[in-house]
């Protein structure tokens, strides 16, 4: 995130910690708002799906050219970090799409390593 987003975000959090909230309650009174919301639960799910054909071809064919580990334990760091903000935030969609995601990098670093 630049400096210029950060300030933003902070800005934002503190308004909010005023009394001032700009968040929309959940869920929305526009069915806009909550055709977004659902449709970003389903994103945080299906995403990480979209790295099984990876899965299955490291323990299916037990392949694994073409990963990069390091890049693999970098995700699980943004991961991480990323999880940590939706879990500090109370944002549910971040905890569940980055939970996910967790699984799905740390079984791929595990097949890495297994089939290497």
């Amino acid at each position: 995130m630049q400096h210029d987003e950060v300030q933003w975000h902070m800005h934002l959090r503190r308004r909010a910690h005023r009394g001032n909230s700009i968040k929309h309650a959940y869920p929305s009174s526009s069915p806009l708002i909550r055709r977004v919301d659902t449709l970003m639960f389903v994103v945080g799910i299906i995403g990480p799906l979209v790295s099984v054909p990876q899965l299955i071809k490291i323990f299916g064919e037990h392949t694994v050219s073409g990963i990069s580990i390091a890049s693999w334990f970098g995700y699980i760091g943004l991961t991480l970090l990323w999880l940590l903000y939706g879990l500090v935030h109370k944002e549910r969609p971040i905890i569940i799409t980055q939970a996910l995601w967790l699984v799905v990098n740390i079984v791929t670093v595990i097949g890495a390593i297994i089939y290497r």
